[in-house]
């Protein structure tokens, strides 16, 4: 009797391990398989720029570019502000200056053509972890420019002679290096659109052109 007993009760024992073992080996199993799925759900989501965001950045630079006005050669200076979304998106906006060696103006013994521009920025970035990548800046805004010439015998007393307004649409691209996390450097070319002038002795498309240079970036990337 206790042989049987004992008997039954060792069977009971193994047929309860092997239930136990079974929904552990279930429940392992559907882990498994809901892991495996997740994945294929993330590859079929679409990716929107004003979806969730994982990352947020910032940063401010500096440019030097070399351009021609009106066919004479001109520094173009400026400053960039932008907030940087999932490291692939900047929405900011910049500024630039400019000045140019002589342009051909009689009314005047050294006249210069100088002036500014700015506006909205707006620049994608192209596989920004590559410590190699693009960026296509966009500007959009508005300018002006003024002729300038001398009063007196001083060559360094201006005077403005003509000015105008414009608006101004600027495309670019960049090759950018990631030097360190906080700084990075490009080199690009941009072109220039301007609407029309309207200034005696200058034409009216001088501003519209290509200007490449460099630029200094700092921030959070």
């Amino acid at each position: 009797m206790k042989t049987n007993i004992i008997s039954k009760i060792v069977a009971l024992a193994i047929i309860i391990a092997l239930s136990v073992n079974l929904t552990q080996a279930q429940d392992s199993l559907m882990i498994k398989t809901e892991k495996s799925v997740k994945p294929e759900k993330k590859k079929d989501e679409i990716i929107t720029i004003f979806g969730k965001t994982k990352s947020h950045g910032g940063y401010f630079g500096i440019s030097t570019d070399y351009a021609l006005l009106e066919n004479n050669d001109a520094i173009v200076t400026g400053a960039q502000f932008g907030w940087i979304i999932n490291h692939s998106l900047v929405l900011g906006a910049a500024g630039y200056g400019f000045f140019s060696n002589n342009i051909d103006n009689s009314s005047s013994t050294f006249p210069q053509l100088s002036g500014g521009y700015g506006g909205l920025l707006i620049e994608p970035i192209i596989l920004p972890k590559l410590p190699v990548h693009l960026a296509f800046p966009f500007l959009f805004g508005v300018g002006g420019v003024s002729t300038l010439g001398t009063y007196g015998t001083d060559d360094w007393s201006y005077s403005v002679e003509n000015s105008d307004v414009y608006m101004v649409v600027e495309p670019g691209v960049e090759l950018e290096f990631n030097m360190l996390k906080f700084f990075r450097i490009s080199f690009g070319a941009k072109y220039r659109v301007t609407t029309q002038l309207l200034m005696p002795d200058v034409s009216s498309n001088a501003l519209n052109g290509l200007s490449c240079g460099i630029n200094l970036k700092f921030g959070k990337f």
